[in-house]
């Protein structure tokens, strides 16, 4: 099966690129024309140019029988709707077309499109907050317009060598400064690396198209659980402390503005986001992606033990 992946220099395309090579796949990444390559693995097939040319596109999709989209634009600080809209959305529906006769195009969203609750589903209403949880919202309604795409939401994604959010979290357990916001009850659910990438091959493989899948870990943890795991694993103990959500909004509000002024486009230590993603349930039901064939193998408190040895 010859496949094409985009955002192969990431940290999911980089591990979902890997395990594609050990699974014998002929792969061929999309890159920009700035882009570094002299770490890629001499077995793929590198196309380079402008992403935004038609012309480079369709050329690339010659023989592929499967596209990974999971190049985008994250982040929220200092960033524009419009810089959002043509990473995320343009650049979508560019590939969308020029990949009309590929038999499968996986599109890598996210579950931020359906904001925070409880037993989320494939089927819960869209709610997505900030630009860039926008975008693929917005992305998502373009795909399917196409009958060849499966749109793929991970959770929040965790592993060796991601400096994300559980990096921050361990961060800050280690150097003291980790205070519960709200009663530390609320579910954070996780997906690790491998379970996600392997979910991505499953998917492609089993998966309809036309269907849209969550990929996250087994289970979710409490914050109060994943902290003290971590605590416990790095010989800290968590302040017996806890900061009402009503006191921590409005003064990550404050720090918002603040950082704007004195350091902007800098991403302040305190924010609305990281206090709602700290303090609000966002746990998935992912029976529907496990009927397909998805097998998450590695549980949260293995995965997370292995980013504290790794780190």
């Amino acid at each position: 099966m010859n496949i094409l992946v985009t955002g192969s220099t990431g940290f999911i395309g980089k591990r979902l690129t890997e395990l594609l090579l050990l699974q014998n796949y002929n792969v061929r990444v999309l890159l920009r024309e700035t882009s570094n390559t002299d770490k890629i693995d001499k077995r793929v097939n590198i196309f380079q140019g402008n992403l935004f040319d038609y012309s480079f596109l369709k050329s690339s999709m010659s023989d592929i029988d499967t596209v990974f989209h999971l190049a985008a634009l994250r982040g929220e600080t200092g960033l524009t709707w419009k810089a959002y809209e043509k990473s995320n959305i343009f650049l979508t529906e560019k590939l969308l077309e020029a990949s009309c006769h590929v038999k499968k195009f996986i599109f890598c969203s996210t579950v931020g499109v359906m904001g925070f609750g409880t037993g989320l589903s494939e089927s819960s209403p869209l709610k997505p907050w900030g630009n860039y949880h926008k975008s693929k919202s917005e992305a998502e309604k373009i795909c399917l317009n196409y009958k060849n795409t499966i749109i793929i939401r991970p959770s929040i994604v965790y592993g060796p060598g991601d400096n994300g959010f559980l990096y921050k979290l361990i961060t800050l357990i280690k150097k003291r400064r980790f205070i519960t916001v709200g009663n530390g009850t609320n579910k954070i659910h996780m997906v690790h690396i491998d379970n996600l990438c392997k979910g991505f091959i499953d998917m492609a493989l089993k998966g309809r198209q036309g269907e849209t899948y969550i990929l996250a870990d087994r289970k979710a943890l409490t914050v109060s659980e994943m902290s003290h795991i971590i605590a416990k694993k790095s010989g800290v103990n968590i302040p017996p402390v806890n900061i009402p959500r009503l006191i921590a909004v409005p003064l990550a509000f404050l720090f918002e503005r603040i950082f704007s002024v004195i350091r902007p486009g800098r991403d302040p230590f305190l924010s609305v986001s990281k206090v709602d993603i700290l303090s609000l349930n966002q746990d998935f039901d992912i029976s529907k992606s496990i009927a397909a064939g998805y097998n998450p193998e590695i549980d949260p408190e293995t995965g997370i033990e292995e980013v504290l040895h790794y780190f």
